[in-house]
């Protein structure tokens, strides 16, 4: 299946960086290490070479470790390593008061279950690998910060036949079949839940609409897309998990793809995550989006228009007598690369500076909020906070000394008038703090919303 294809390449680029995809070889040394909170254990096992280098910088690398916290106080007892890389060990780790440790780890291939039965004391831990034909299944408990051995099963009975037959173990003694399913069956009707290889494909690279995400513990990126995808729709959360950005190279080479559509939580776009796709005729870019990355829409031929809504977003190849990478369609006689294409954004935006440097054709767009009137928020910063608060209390004591002057523009004024009675005073001033009070507390409604519910100070 092509989208396979897409994570077979995605998984390979990760196994070229040892800091991304392995862990250390020592992995079992790893005693008493201390921390400022879980987060920072977390981001250390996620990132952690197996030459025992430092992690890096970059908290949002790396393969994903479950988190299972037991005593339901917030904070994860156990991380259990998802490896991306098959043939490695799951590892266990546990964290608590500050310090982080080795606890146990699973065979090669192998694949480990936790128990969610809450009647049970501490929480099992079971471990399932296969060798030779041979397949074992070893049973640890986790309680008071140790884990211990309870039973090891193994049974030879894959190949078996009248001159091999099968063979049964019970902690390293031979038992007959009935023997073995009668210990075996005290811990195989648990409720198990397992992480590991079991979920390799389908789990931690879940699809949606032909489009392949990956999980990076916080959040999600996109990770590629089937081959032949025509029109690309990102989604905005993956299992109630945001998706924020476009991984590198994601869908390079689409030459099929003639359309996307961003989701709204994402902020960046990766590096060549979109070059080379021939058909894309039309691109906006939200203005969530914070970065577009290098040569994110190189080599694009059918590429006529990019309209990029963020007025501060970053784009890459921003230096003078370049060229332009991060969007091109074509190439000169030089073999120079060339977009003749038009860009669009607002006035004094990044995009608009891009265009100048390149001299590439702009069209001014007007500004989402532009002519429109948030009241409540005086100083125009798509927020009412404290500081519009402050700012119509301030220009209301102004007025009442200096001939009734506010000092605001029009539309300043609308703005803080939140009561509609035509007067700007101490009670548009208080009723912007208690709302914003009340949106610091959870309140999610608008401020007019709040008003029309009785909250004004009249």
């Amino acid at each position: 299946m092509k989208i396979r294809k897409t994570i077979a390449t995605f998984l390979s680029a990760c196994l070229g960086s040892s800091a991304l995809c392995t862990f250390p070889v020592n992995a079992e040394e790893i005693t008493g290490m201390k921390f400022n909170s879980w987060q920072d254990a977390y981001w250390y096992f996620l990132n952690v070479s197996n030459e025992g280098e430092e992690p890096e910088e970059d908290r949002t690398l790396g393969p994903m470790y479950e988190t299972r916290d037991i005593t339901g106080d917030g904070i994860p007892e156990l991380f259990i390593s998802e490896s991306a890389y098959p043939l490695s060990k799951v590892y266990v780790y546990t964290y608590h008061d500050g310090t982080a440790e080795y606890l146990m780890s699973g065979g090669g291939n192998g694949i480990l279950g936790y128990n969610t039965d809450k009647s049970h004391e501490g929480i099992y831990l079971i471990t399932s690998f296969m060798n030779q034909g041979i397949t074992t299944y070893k049973v640890d408990i986790y309680n008071n910060k140790t884990v211990s051995p309870l039973a090891v099963f193994t049974s030879e009975d894959m190949y078996a036949d009248e001159k091999n037959p099968a063979k049964y173990t019970f902690n390293d003694k031979e038992v007959t079949k009935e023997e073995f399913d009668k210990e075996f069956s005290k811990y195989k009707d648990l409720e198990i839940s397992y992480v590991g290889r079991k979920d390799y494909f389908d789990e931690r690279y879940p699809i949606i609409d032909d489009v392949v995400y990956y999980y990076y513990f916080d959040h999600f990126e996109v990770a590629g897309a089937d081959n032949d995808i025509k029109n690309m729709k990102i989604a905005d959360e993956v299992r109630g998990i945001k998706v924020t950005g476009i991984h590198e190279y994601a869908a390079e080479k689409h030459r099929k793809l003639e359309s996307v559509t961003f989701g709204k939580n994402i902020e960046f776009i990766g590096r060549n995550s979109f070059a080379g796709c021939s058909a894309l005729k039309s691109v906006t870019i939200p203005e969530n989006v914070k970065d577009i990355g290098e040569q994110a829409f190189l080599d694009c031929g059918s590429l006529e228009d990019v309209t990029i809504l963020n007025p501060e977003c970053s784009i890459w190849d921003f230096w003078e007598g370049g060229q332009p990478l991060t969007f091109c369609n074509t190439v000169d006689k030089d073999g120079n690369t060339v977009f003749n294409g038009v860009i669009k954004g607002q006035k004094n935006s990044t995009a608009e500076k891009y265009a100048g440097i390149f001299k590439l054709d702009f069209e001014e767009i007007e500004s989402k909020s532009a002519g429109k009137i948030i009241y409540g928020d005086v100083n125009d910063d798509s927020i009412i906070d404290a500081k519009d608060a402050t700012a119509i209390l301030t220009a209301y004591s102004k007025s009442s000394v200096i001939d009734g002057e506010l000092g605001f523009d029009d539309n300043q004024k609308k703005a803080a008038d939140v009561n509609r009675d035509n007067i700007v005073d101490g009670k548009d001033a208080t009723s912007v703090l208690t709302y914003y009070a009340r949106t610091s507390s959870g309140y999610g409604g608008t401020l007019e919303e709040f008003m029309n519910n009785g909250y004004s100070f009249d």
